[in-house]
């Protein structure tokens, strides 16, 4: 995983959230959540061993700028920019009006992939 990247300690608020998970603020001064559709996020949880997740209560590293890994919910391109689906993984943006933004990948996949990205956190109006 390369350390071209900056991050945050963060407290996981109500629920497990998988290695490279689009997460948001959660109620608590230093909480998160997993981020909803299309929702504005803090960042991308990152752990040190890859194919893990941070329990309820844990801290967990919000990456919210420069390079780490994010999960894919669909098949997308290099390149794309992306958004958080329903279970705060990767997909293309879709808002009628605008999209919340969270980086764009730098490489290929699938659906369950786990793929490098540049997170960029912004948000974006769409014609």
């Amino acid at each position: 995983m390369s350390t071209d990247r900056f991050g945050l300690g963060a407290i996981v608020e109500t629920a497990v959230i998988p290695n490279g998970t689009i997460i948001k603020k959660g109620a608590a001064e230093n909480g998160v959540v997993i981020a909803g559709a299309n929702e504005l996020a803090v960042g991308i949880s990152a752990v040190s061993q890859p194919g893990t997740s941070t329990p309820v209560g844990e801290e967990v590293t919000q990456v919210y700028a420069g390079r780490t890994h994010v999960l894919l919910g669909a098949t997308l391109a290099r390149g794309a920019k992306f958004v958080s689906d329903a279970t705060g993984q990767a997909v293309a943006g879709a808002g009628t009006t605008f999209n919340n933004i969270v980086g764009m990948l730098l490489e290929s996949g699938i659906s369950g992939d786990l793929v490098e990205c540049n997170v960029l956190i912004a948000s974006e109006d769409t014609p």
